[in-house]
């Protein structure tokens, strides 16, 4: 839901590259972590999560906006907010192959989606060990996030094209006033016309957000109901059949459960 399928050349040029910088200060940062806490052992885990995300963003689902499940929560909270990111991230870079969004996109793509796991993992992580109740701690923090991170989405989409749509009608602006200097009439002329473009590309604007806001969470709030239980469906079976994945969230529900009856 939160992945941006936009094509090259559309975003300004400081918005995509702030998010390879920001992508690359972490994976940075991380990459020291990892080698210090000996977490290679699951470099395997993170290749199996980046395919399973790169089958389920391959397949759209027929909505009239398109859709398509992530399970980036689930890949939170089976690997951790940090080791996700590299998932994520590999998913992104092998989908552009597919012509699945630009590659300007993918630091942006990986920043929103790894960012949606982060919080779908530190919810899961909370509810867990207050209701103890596995389905609906997996579904409310995938449903927490999947909101998150389509307000986060549409944010960046709008900086993008508002400061491409001021850019372009800036340049307009100076192209006219080089023209002005032709004749008087002239410059009455290209006033009046300048004054109406303007009016009509702020009303298409305006409406064209409204429109693109109704679409999103009318027909995205069926999208976060499927993606959130099919979570929590996964999520349940992992812990039946292998328990081990979810051990650390076990332990901190059984410290604090040791803490609440001492208390």
């Amino acid at each position: 839901m939160s992945h941006i399928h936009i094509p090259d050349g559309i975003l300004p040029l400081w918005l995509w590259v702030l998010g390879y910088i920001l992508i690359g200060i972490f994976f940075i940062i991380e990459a020291f972590y990892i080698k210090k806490s000996q977490k290679q052992a699951k470099f395997s885990l993170i290749s199996i999560m980046a395919a399973l995300m790169l089958l389920t963003m391959s397949i759209p689902i027929p909505f009239p906006v398109p859709y398509h499940i992530n399970l980036s929560v689930l890949t939170g909270i089976i690997l951790g907010p940090t080791l996700a990111f590299f998932a994520i991230f590999t998913s992104n870079l092998l989908l552009v192959f597919i012509a699945h969004g630009g590659i300007t996109v993918i630091g942006l793509n990986t920043l929103v989606i790894g960012i949606e796991a982060s919080l779908g993992y530190y919810a899961f992580k909370f509810l867990y060990k207050k209701t103890d109740k596995i389905f609906f701690s997996a579904f409310t923090a995938t449903f927490f996030a999947l909101i998150i991170s389509t307000f986060l989405t549409i944010g960046i989409v709008y900086a993008g094209t508002h400061n491409f749509s001021t850019f372009s009608n800036s340049h307009c602006s100076n192209k006219g006033v080089h023209q002005e200097k032709l004749s008087v009439h002239n410059e009455k002329h290209l006033d009046n016309e300048q004054i109406e473009q303007q009016k009509h590309n702020k009303t298409e604007e305006k409406f064209n957000i409204k429109r693109f806001l109704s679409l999103m969470f009318i027909f995205g709030l069926i999208g976060w109901i499927l993606e959130s239980s099919l979570t929590g469906f996964i999520v349940s079976y992992i812990k039946r059949v292998k328990p081990d994945i979810l051990h650390k969230f076990e332990k901190e529900k059984d410290i604090e459960k040791i803490k609440n009856e001492n208390s």
